[in-house]
C-alpha cells in the first residue's frame, strides 16, 4: 500500500511494503510465501509473531493469558487488556503475570492454563468480604476473595435453557438464523432446528444482535472488544419479567418439575437445586410458598409454578457468579 500524504488519498506517496513492526520482530522479518490462494501475509505476521524464545512471542503470551484471566476473575492482571505497553496499567501481580505466560509460551496448552487457574485457591475462593480485606485492599485488586459479577448475556440465556431443561445439544453445524420480527425483536424461531441451542450459535449481524443479549451487555460485532461492560437497568428486569423467551422457560422448567416430583414440598427444593444449586432457606422456603399459594388463586397451580421458576431465574443467586 503506498504511504498517503498528509493522509489524502488523492496524493500517493512510496509504497510501503508488509514487515512486522520493528518494536516487536527485534530485525527479524520473515518473508511472506505467496500462493495462488494468497499472498501470505498473515501467516508470515503469525510465524513471525510466535518465534521462539522472541520478545514477541512472550508479548503474545502476556496478553492472552490476561484475556484469560480477566475471563475468569472480570479483570485481568493488567486491567487494560488492550494496552499492555508503557501507556496502560501496572499488573497487580507481575512475577503471576510471567509465571502465567511462559506456562503458556512452554507448548502454548491453553486447556492447561485453563485448567491451573480453575485450580488455583484464587479461584475456588468464596465472595464473602473479610474486615481486613476490607481495610487492605477494598477495591480486591490482590484477589482476597473471589470477586462477585454477574455472567454473561450467552451464560444467562444458556443457563436457563439449561435448569429448563430444554437446551438443544448442537456442537457443530451451521449457525442458527435470527430474524428481526414486526415488533423489532430479533431472536431466533425456537419451533426451527437449532432454535434452542447454545448462543454461540446464534447469526450476529453487526447492527442486528439478538435482542436478549443485547439486553444483557452482549458486544456489538461493529468494534472490537476486549472488555465488555457490564450494567443495570431497568430493560433487563423488565425482560426476565415480560419476555416470551423467560416467560417459555418458566413454564419449561415447572412442566419438568411437576413431572420429576408430585410431592410440593420437595419440588419447592428441586426447583430451587436445579436454578440455584442449594436447597432454600427457612425464610426463602416460607416466601416461596406464600407466592405459590397467592398466585395460585390468580393463576392457577400450574400457572403459579411457572411464575415460581422464572422468578428463581431472575433472582440475583441465579444471575451473579460467588
Amino acid at each position: 500500500m503506498p504511504l498517503l500524504k498528509r493522509g489524502n488519498p488523492k496524493t500517493p506517496g512510496e509504497p510501503v511494503p508488509p514487515h512486522m513492526p520493528a518494536v516487536l520482530a527485534r530485525g527479524m522479518q520473515p518473508e511472506p510465501r505467496r500462493t495462488d490462494a494468497t499472498p501470505g501475509r498473515r501467516l508470515a505476521l503469525a510465524n513471525g509473531l510466535f518465534v521462539r524464545g522472541s520478545p514477541q512471542e512472550g508479548l503474545v503470551a502476556r496478553v492472552a493469558a490476561n484475556r484469560v484471566w480477566q475471563h475468569y476473575f472480570g479483570t485481568g492482571l493488567v486491567s487494560t487488556p488492550d494496552n499492555l505497553g508503557v501507556s496502560g496499567a501496572r499488573p497487580s501481580n507481575l512475577a503471576l503475570m510471567d509465571a502465567l505466560a511462559a506456562r503458556l509460551a512452554s507448548g502454548w496448552d491453553m486447556k492447561g492454563l485453563h485448567r491451573d487457574i480453575l485450580l488455583s485457591a484464587a479461584f475456588r475462593q468464596a465472595s464473602t468480604p473479610r474486615e481486613e480485606g476490607l481495610r487492605i485492599d477494598p477495591s480486591n485488586r490482590l484477589l482476597w476473595r473471589f470477586p462477585l459479577r454477574r455472567l454473561d448475556a450467552e451464560s444467562i440465556r444458556d443457563g436457563m435453557l439449561a435448569v429448563a431443561g430444554v437446551l438443544d445439544g448442537k456442537a457443530s453445524g451451521p449457525y442458527v438464523p435470527t430474524p428481526r420480527a414486526p415488533d423489532g425483536e430479533v431472536a431466533p424461531d425456537e419451533s426451527q432446528p437449532g432454535g434452542l441451542a447454545r448462543a454461540i450459535f446464534l447469526q450476529s449481524r453487526r447492527t442486528q444482535v439478538p435482542t436478549f443479549l443485547q439486553t444483557f451487555d452482549a458486544p456489538s460485532i461493529v468494534f472490537t472488544c476486549t472488555r465488555r461492560a457490564t450494567t443495570t437497568m431497568p430493560l433487563q428486569s423488565l425482560a426476565q419479567l415480560n419476555s416470551a423467551f423467560c416467560v417459555r422457560r418458566g413454564r419449561d422448567m415447572a412442566s419438568l418439575l411437576k413431572r420429576a416430583e408430585t410431592d410440593p414440598v420437595r419440588r419447592m427444593e428441586a426447583a430451587f437445586v436445579r436454578a440455584l444449586g442449594r436447597r432454600p432457606t427457612p425464610e426463602e422456603r416460607a416466601a416461596a410458598g406464600s407466592f405459590l399459594e397467592g398466585q395460585s388463586a390468580l393463576r392457577g397451580d400450574d400457572g403459579a409454578w411457572a411464575d415460581l421458576c422464572q422468578s428463581l431465574m431472575a433472582s440475583n443467586a441465579f444471575l451473579y457468579l460467588e
